[in-house]
């Protein structure tokens, strides 16, 4: 029998016939063959491992951010991984206000959605690569604020395991913490328990419709500086004790500190009006108070001030008040309240009425006072808030918000008659937000801008007009009429330096020809 050779070495091999072999023979070869067979899958998974490690190398050589130092790649994710600033981003719940920071938005959380918490960007910038992954988990930083949301049952465990990642990766930080709940909360108990147990690193919180087992557990936090309570569903409402940044939001009961000379910024939503001024004369040391729509049934408990108090650090003041509902605690507040040092005054009317009970507030406004908000005022018996302004305040910027007289007020701003003095003569800029459309509103402006420039009471001034309504945004514009535009145009020729901006967008026809 001839010999044959092998296809792939080319050696000569000589048949054998497997029947012809002896038994023991065969199974020692047939081990042989096993034996051989698994060095091979050794070796083969050997090649692929190393294969992927050289497929990650391939693909970092080629990646445009793999020359970028850790560094440089740390504040890359911190950008992506924006921090929650939902107790810095609150608004109350009516239209923000021109002059008030975005960061005041209470609303935004609910306009924009919050961040699902089990697609946080911080988890699928680890997820990239091994190198983003070490990056990621050596900068703190990214893993201090977290969002939970304890209303869907389906996602309740993933949270806890995100909460319990984000705590042990922002090692020692200072934490940010924003809960969410429903009328039926899933989180597990396990939750409160792993933030109790970091209770000294927790520092801003935010509860949505918290049931009452996390709310009892509020006052124990001891290092928390800020504070916002949302739908709090509890008869009184508890802060802890070092609590400095307080914002409640849509709470019908009363509102208990811990201790009240540690509270420096507090802004209210839908809290009942002897709760806010109660609070307000508590708390010497606040900066900044906001009272916005406020409830008008009351507390019995609660009793009126009786003799005036002052508040020496605070500069910004913001009160909604009413003209015929439970007016008591406005006129008492209008009353007493003492405010030397005052930058911002914000002064809402929630209805039409008379509002002279608060000439006595308006007569004492420091001379500090640069800035102030009209919000819905009404012009009644020709008698316009405006009126109650004392001559000789430093104010520079008016801002007129759903005023529906704003004409009216605007006038007001013009020469006194059978005088030459102007009401709020540093005024250099108005800002008119959400207000009813005004046809001629444009013919105000410009009257009063000629009539100031004309005696040299202006250098430069601005005009910032803007409108929740879209059809208002894209469709209308306040100057429309070639013959106002032009007007304005001469007011510029004049030496005035003007801008003008509606909707967001600066008036470029202030210099060109039509």
């Amino acid at each position: 029998m001839s010999n044959s050779c092998c296809p792939h070495c080319h050696q000569r091999i000589s048949p054998q016939n497997p029947l012809s072999s002896h038994p023991s023979d065969l199974q020692d070869e047939i081990e042989q063959v096993r034996s051989e067979i698994e060095g091979l899958n050794s070796l083969l998974d050997v090649l692929t491992q190393k294969r992927v490690v050289l497929l990650q190398r391939l693909n970092y050589l080629q990646s445009t951010v793999s020359v970028l130092p850790p560094e440089t790649l740390a504040l890359i994710f911190k950008s992506a991984c924006t921090a929650n600033t939902y107790n810095s981003r609150h608004s109350v719940g009516i239209t923000s206000i021109t002059p008030l920071p975005r960061a005041f938005d209470w609303e935004e959380d609910e306009k924009a959605g919050s961040v699902k918490p089990y697609h946080c960007t911080q988890l699928i910038l680890s997820a990239v690569s091994s190198r983003w992954r070490e990056v990621t988990h050596s900068t703190p930083q990214l893993w201090a604020t977290l969002e939970l949301d304890g209303s869907k049952e389906r996602t309740v465990k993933q949270q806890f395991t995100i909460l319990r990642h984000f705590l042990h990766y922002s090692r020692q930080l200072p934490f940010s913490l924003s809960v969410r709940f429903a009328r039926q909360s899933f989180l597990l108990d396990e939750t409160m328990g792993l933030i109790y147990k970091n209770k000294n690193r927790i520092q801003s919180l935010r509860l949505v419709q918290a049931p009452e087992s996390w709310m009892q557990h509020v006052p124990l936090l001891p290092y928390i500086a800020e504070f916002h309570a949302k739908y709090c569903l509890w008869a009184e409402l508890q802060v802890p004790g070092k609590c400095s940044h307080l914002t409640v939001d849509e709470h019908y009961g009363d509102v208990r500190l811990m201790t009240y000379h540690t509270l420096t910024v507090l802004r209210l939503r839908r809290v009942s009006v002897d709760v806010a001024l109660n609070l307000l004369r508590q708390c010497p040391n606040l900066i900044e108070y906001r009272n916005r729509e406020p409830e008008v049934y009351l507390h019995d408990e609660i009793e009126l001030p009786t003799e005036p108090f002052s508040l020496a650090q605070l500069e910004t003041f913001e009160w909604h008040a009413y003209a015929t509902t439970n007016v008591i605690f406005d006129e008492a507040m209008c009353a007493f309240a003492h405010l030397p040092v005052l930058r911002e005054l914000v002064w809402g009317e929630m209805a039409g009425g008379d509002y002279s009970y608060a000439l006595p507030l308006f007569e004492r406004l420091p001379s500090s006072l640069s800035s102030l908000t009209l919000v819905g005022c009404s012009v009644e018996n020709s008698i316009a808030t405006l009126d109650f302004v004392p001559d000789g305040l430093s104010i520079d910027c008016i801002t007129l918000s759903r005023c529906k007289d704003a004409l009216s007020v605007i006038s007001r701003l013009k020469e006194r008659p059978n005088s030459s003095t102007w009401r709020l003569p540093k005024l250099n800029s108005i800002f008119i937000h959400s207000t009813p459309s005004v046809v001629a509103l444009d013919s105000a402006l410009a009257d009063l801008l000629e009539g100031r420039s004309s005696k040299g009471a202006l250098g430069t001034f601005r005009i910032e007009i803007s409108s929740d309504s879209r059809d208002q945004v894209h469709n209308h514009s306040v100057f429309r009429t070639p013959e106002t535009r032009q007007r304005f145009r001469e007011v510029v020729a004049g030496g005035i330096e003007l801008e003008i901006v509606e909707n967001g967008e600066i008036a470029d026809w202030l210099w060109l020809d039509e």
